[in-house]
């Protein structure tokens, strides 16, 4: 018996850094490799020759099918293999491969594909997806779609025979794409517009239209084509079927439709009872609307299912890992340190690379304990070879104030990493901390514009040439970052406005008020961090150029400062914001916790109070409120108020521990 043939089909444009990492995980596989170019202007053929491609050159006619099968024309082996430029075989996979040409049952395989949404190969953030790369070379097994091109539905008219190959493909490219290209996005929005004209009930088109919105941040339009898509679905049991309610959840979720996200989970578990990323997104959901006791129940959910299938697109870690970074969340939020420490803590031992959990378990452990103890408990925990890994200690240390201790890792990042623009961005961080703006406006500005770190840099590279008193170069530096923006970025234009002159002219318009309220409290933040209060106290002027009331600035203002550690000052703003009428659940209950650890017992309970009049669906203040009630030996108060909580949190086994406790030391 002859030995089955496969060729490795491709369609490229201006894919030069991605493509020789591709052909290098497969070119001793494969036995053809078929390069189809639509009109690189950069050195992708030569590179695709070098690995003894064969390279056909195609015009590019607004149509993915049309592209892909051109690919496939000129294959002259049994199996076919395609793959895009920005993605790469797993290596220990090779012999999977080689033996799965001999299957003589199936005709198409789907692989497992691990899409990276950020740098490197961080597991904490990556989806797996299912999609079907391997299928015989068949004249009837072609394209159809002219974006989002999917050849299983030639195959299964043909009556082709499907089947899970176990085979692993990684996928560098989605942040990238979603970073750079907002241009090709809306290109493909327009495309997708066009092909639903002539079928306006193709559920595959609309949702992947959703996606599109959803990718621009345009969450209303997102909502409506994920409906729509859901409306015209045919089968449930489509590949991309359960992805239209986990997007439609996500995006109900940034729209702060809380209540409509949540029923379309509750709906959802009942078809796809094993969909783990929907109840880890119902975690979220709690958390964001300060219901912890019921997120705590939702992420030990997702302990208990596990991990869900591929098939469903899945988020890796929603069963493991994430589920215990989303518990360390909750506890912290209630002030549970010592339960969030041992949450983050085992999101650790089961991903040495997980950046979230290792940001939040430093600041909770820096907090309270020596550095150097810090240091040692989180070596012990993380994979120091790792460059996501010392990127995180780099800005870790560095934002809670230990520089010293930042340098030692940037030392190590340098020695490892040399080149890295990430660790050039760092680096440039470590600059500014110590004071040295030239030195950190030099980096910044050497940080090329095809590296995902631009846009991030420019903006950090302002505020750097700002701190120094070089406008000439900030202003520089604006033009060139707008220049790379689909739209201006008028807020770093006022920001800088603001700092030189103390007042802006820039006008906002409230459209984007969220958007803007993030930037500029983020860019205060790092003010703080840097201890440059005189930009900090310039900077606060932006408020008022957003329209942001008197009340509400001191409200978000509060808040700011307490997480930055400055719990004096942000009492007083808080206290500002309670006056005009402007406190919330959240600012009572900071305010609570403020005379509690000054002892000023009467004022704290006061303050609790007022926060459950708020939001009685919080457990904080009413662990707290029987803390006080038991430390002046009020003993049928420390119950009533511990029964309250049972009543509106009937879920926290929390309250009713304490209240059992309690109860048994009475009676």
């Amino acid at each position: 018996m002859a030995k089955p043939t496969i060729s490795l089909c491709m369609i490229v444009k201006d894919e030069e850094e991605n493509l020789p990492l591709c052909l290098d995980s497969i070119k001793d596989i494969v036995d053809e490799i078929i390069v189809v170019d639509t009109g690189s202007t950069d050195k992708t053929v030569e590179i695709a020759k070098k690995f003894g491609a064969k390279v056909f050159h195609h015009e590019w006619k607004g149509d993915f099918s049309e592209a892909r099968n051109a690919s496939l024309e000129p294959a002259t082996s049994d199996w076919i293999l395609w793959l895009d430029a920005d993605e790469e075989l797993v290596a220990e996979d090779a012999n999977k491969l080689k033996n799965l040409l001999f299957d003589k049952n199936h005709d198409a395989f789907f692989v497992t594909e691990y899409n990276f949404m950020e740098h490197g190969t961080s597991q904490a953030e990556v989806l797996t997806s299912m999609p079907l790369r391997i299928f015989r070379n068949k004249k009837e097994y072609r394209f159809k779609r002219p974006i989002h091109e999917q050849i299983a539905e030639s195959i299964k008219e043909a009556g082709g025979r499907f089947a899970d190959s176990g085979i692993r493909i990684n996928h560098y490219g989605y942040a990238k794409e979603i970073v750079f290209s907002k241009e090709k996005i809306k290109r493909n929005i327009d495309i997708l517009l066009k092909d639903l004209k002539e079928n306006p009930r193709d559920s595959y088109a609309n949702f992947h239209l959703g996606i599109g919105y959803q990718l621009l941040e345009n969450y209303d339009k997102a909502i409506s084509q994920f409906q729509k898509a859901f409306k015209c679905l045919d089968d449930m049991n489509v590949e991309f079927a359960p992805l239209i309610p986990r997007n439609l959840v996500v995006c109900l979720k940034a729209a702060k439709r809380y209540d409509e996200a949540l029923k379309v989970i509750e709906d959802t578990l009942m078809v796809y009872p094993n969909f783990t990323d929907l109840e880890f997104v119902r975690g979220l959901i709690h958390i964001e609307q300060g219901k912890n006791h019921l997120a705590i129940g939702s992420f030990k959910k997702c302990l208990s299912m596990g991990e869900s299938p591929a098939r469903y697109t899945a988020q890796r870690g929603s069963g493991s890992f994430r589920a215990w970074d989303g518990l360390g969340m909750a506890y912290a939020k209630i002030g549970y340190n010592q339960e969030s420490v041992k949450a983050f803590s085992n999101a650790l031992r089961l991903n040495s690379h997980d950046n979230f959990a290792l940001e939040n378990l430093g600041k909770i452990l820096l907090a309270h304990d020596d550095v150097n103890d810090v240091r040692r408990y989180l070596e012990k925990l993380m994979d120091l070879s790792s460059e996501d890994v010392l990127l995180t200690l780099i800005f870790l240390f560095c934002g809670e104030g230990y520089v010293d201790e930042a340098i030692i890792y940037l030392n190590e990042a340098e020695k490892f990493y040399s080149g890295s623009v990430r660790v050039q961005n760092a680096k440039a961080t470590c600059c500014m901390h110590e004071g040295d703006f030239e030195a950190a406006l030099s980096l910044l500005k050497g940080i090329p514009k095809k590296s995902l770190e631009y846009l991030p840099s420019r903006t950090k590279a302002v505020i750097a040439a700002c701190a120094f008193s070089d406008f000439k170069t900030a202003k520089e530096l604006v033009s060139e970052l707008n220049e790379s923006l689909a739209e201006p970025n008028n807020l770093i234009e006022a920001l800088m406005e603001v700092l030189e002159k103390g007042s802006t002219s820039v006008a906002f318009s409230p459209r984007n008020r969220d958007g803007n309220l993030s930037f500029l409290e983020n860019a205060l933040n790092f003010f703080l961090e840097l201890k440059r209060f005189d930009e900090f106290e310039r900077a606060l002027g932006l408020y008022d150029a957003l329209g942001v009331s008197a009340g509400e600035k001191s409200l978000r203002l509060g808040k700011l400062l307490y997480k930055r550690g400055y719990q004096d000052l942000a009492a007083e703003e808080l206290l500002k914001a309670c006056e005009a009428k402007k406190g919330d659940a959240e600012a009572f209950a900071v305010l609570g916790k403020a005379c509690l650890e000054k002892n000023m017992l009467d004022d704290a309970k006061v303050f609790y109070c007022h926060s459950l009049e708020k939001n009685p669906k919080q457990l904080r203040p009413y662990t707290a409120l029987a803390k006080i009630h038991s430390s002046l030996g009020e003993k049928q108060e420390t119950i009533n108020i511990l029964q309250e909580g049972v009543r509106n949190l009937p879920d926290s086994e929390i309250l009713r521990e304490t209240l059992r406790t309690i109860q048994a030391t009475l009676f």
